[in-house]
């Protein structure tokens, strides 16, 4: 598959759930070489003005979104790369405060022009009446932020009878890192791709999107605020407002290098401040106002350029004449040394094309893409970063996938070299693999109820160094009698214990928590069961003693009385110190109460005994 044809068929894999009326372009990768670059804007800058990106180019660097007045604390939060502030360079900024701010500040050639999305060359559109479009705040590669995703959607989803038509817009980084699909595709509402850096039409596309619905709903700070009210759209911030913790984006590349302005310039986007400063855009959706002079003067709409100012600010590629005896004198090897002649743009994409790495890349996303809109409880097999894998299901395989190795959502520091780790509710083997690869000489025993997973584990787990983990068919429950246990065909298969079946079951082994542990330490225990934590833990309590790690998966059914204040206790009295976070929870509980899975709420609960702390 081809470059462009892998692009459009990510696009429609993720967004064309709305129909064609959209008009969306489709994804069509570019270089990037510097800011000015991002978001396809120094693209839509040449087709502005006329000229071909061939034989011209932007030479500018330019602001890639909007900066709020209040927000002027130093100029890296207007250049916004790890390269620092490269005063030296000519620079594009939006109006001419931000100008007058940059030459107080050293640099030396600055305009302001507005900010790309004027430039975004799109057609006219009808506005879609009684629609509503819902922009959460996005995510970044290395850093995920603290929402409630099925809290949000949940809150939308109430929104429905009000609206002709509800469609989310998601950022690429989000969906790259398998964030909101699970919960929007849960509650029936369609997404679009919204912005993507490296895609060229990404301006095109939010434009029209702003164009063509009635009301944008956000939940927080950013440039589709300003974006949205220029072009025309009713804004609303409402739901819960992300709290940034600064030590979340420590490992962020920009933030790594400029740490200060986790001090000086995270704190002006928090909920307080950005409700001081812009109190009139918080309200629920149906309340919401156009406030279309004020988006227009934050993205500067009086300083975008004419054509004919736009070309003088061009540069014309140089000439190149290819030199048969130059490439000759310079080429050993001819694939690689020969490129180096063609021009740097050509020159950047042959290399990255031919590249091993970029290759494997792009095999993995189009893997990863693939087992998302895979038929469901279909088995199968897939290599991804160099790992191959059977599964029974692709999509809780994807799921899991992104959750172990992506966001490392297990990760251990541990002064050991051979931990004891119990992986109880292993599925398909995929924690343990990660445990093995990481600590090579551990002891790991994974446990696992479904007997049409075992096979599959064994597979993913063989050829892992010694001692290899052990693999047992069994559920773990209060004793090893056996159990009745309701197969789902995934990750969901769950023991009965008096709850009414929906599906296939059958008698499996069972094996209790106490003769698991043991009279050994026991450095991890992962319990993923599916509802029978509970049970578990009451009957195995006297055995945390040996326990110093714990993950629980906490299930709640509707039907069945709640046991969380049970666990919390039970834990409490082992000796941990517990932190959660919810997989799932009704937004309006007072209104409404709908299910995930059956299941009313889900919370991850983490616990590590106070003395190791």
């Amino acid at each position: 598959m081809n470059s462009n044809s892998r692009n459009q068929s990510f696009a429609h894999s993720i967004a064309f759930q709305n129909g064609p009326e959209f008009a969306l372009p489709s994804i069509e990768r570019v270089e990037i070489r510097n800011q000015s670059d991002y978001y396809g804007a120094s693209s839509q800058f040449l087709s502005h003005a006329g000229r071909s990106a061939k034989s011209w180019k932007l030479d500018w660097l330019w602001q890639h979104g909007w900066i709020p007045r209040f927000s002027l604390v130093d100029p890296l939060v207007i250049t916004s790369t790890i390269k620092g502030l490269e005063q030296d360079k000519p620079w594009f900024v939006s109006v001419a405060e931000e100008k007058e701010f940059f030459l107080k500040n050293g640099f030396e050639k600055v305009e302001s022009v507005g900010l790309p999305i004027l430039y975004a060359n799109t057609p006219e559109v009808p506005r879609i009446g009684g629609s509503l479009l819902v922009m959460p705040i996005h995510s970044s590669p290395w850093a995920e932020l603290p929402q409630r995703f099925r809290e949000f959607v949940g809150m939308v989803h109430e929104l429905k009878p009000y609206y002709s038509k509800i469609v989310f817009c998601l950022h690429e980084s989000c969906l790259d890192n398998g964030l909101w699909v699970n919960e929007l595709r849960e509650f029936d509402i369609p997404f679009v791709l919204g912005a993507s850096v490296s895609d060229r039409n990404s301006l095109v596309r939010s434009s029209l999107l702003f164009k063509q619905f009635e009301t944008v709903l956000t939940n927080g700070f950013g440039s589709h605020l300003p974006y949205a009210s220029a072009f025309g759209a009713k804004l609303s911030i409402f739901g819960d407002y992300p709290k940034i913790d600064p030590n979340s984006l420590q490992n962020e590349p920009f933030y790594k290098k400029f740490p200060h302005l986790l001090k000086t310039y995270l704190p002006l986007c928090s909920e307080e401040n950005i409700r001081e400063k812009l109190n009139f855009l918080f309200c629920e959706p149906r309340d919401a106002k156009m406030h279309v002079e004020w988006g227009r003067q934050q993205i500067g709409w009086q300083n975008k350029l004419s054509k004919k100012s736009a070309r003088q600010l061009l540069t014309r590629r140089r000439e190149f004449v290819f030199d048969p005896a130059e490439l000759k004198r310079k080429t050993k090897s001819y694939t690689w040394k020969g490129i180096q002649l063609l021009p740097e743009p050509v020159e950047n994409k042959v290399s990255s094309f031919l590249s091993k790495a970029y290759r494997d890349e792009r095999k993995n996303h189009e893997q990863m893409e693939a087992l998302k809109t895979s038929e469901r409880f279909v088995p199968g097999t897939v290599k991804i970063d160099g790992r191959s894998w059977n599964y029974a299901d692709a999509q809780s395989f994807y799921h899991a996938y992104q959750a172990i190795y992506r966001q490392r959502c297990f990760d251990l520091r541990l002064d050991l070299v051979d931990p004891r780790i119990i992986d109880a509710g292993a599925h398909v083997g995929m924690a343990s693999r990660f445990w093995k690869e990481e600590f090579p000489n551990a002891d790991i025993v994974a446990i696992e109820a479904d007997g049409d997973l075992i096979p599959l584990i064994e597979k993913n787990l063989d050829g892992l160094p010694e001692p290899k983990p052990a693999v047992l068919h069994a559920a773990l429950w209060t004793d090893s009698k056996g159990v009745e246990f309701e197969v789902q065909g995934a990750d969901a298969g769950h023991i009965l214990a008096g709850k009414p079946a929906k599906g296939f079951h059958l008698r499996v082994p069972s094996i209790a928590l106490i003769e698991v542990v043991g009279d050994k330490k026991v450095d991890f225990l992962k319990m993923d069961i599916e509802g029978a934590e509970g049970e578990v833990l009451r009957a195995g309590k006297s055995g945390l003693r040996w326990v110093d790690r714990i993950f629980v998966e906490y299930h709640s059914w509707p039907d069945q009385p709640q046991s969380l204040a049970e666990i919390l206790s039970i834990l409490r009295d082992a000796g941990f110190r517990v932190w959660m976070n919810s997989e799932y929870s009704p937004r309006r509980p007072f209104v409404s109460r709908p299910t995930s899975h059956g299941m009313d709420l889900q919370l991850n609960i983490s616990g590590i005994k106070e003395d190791l702390l």
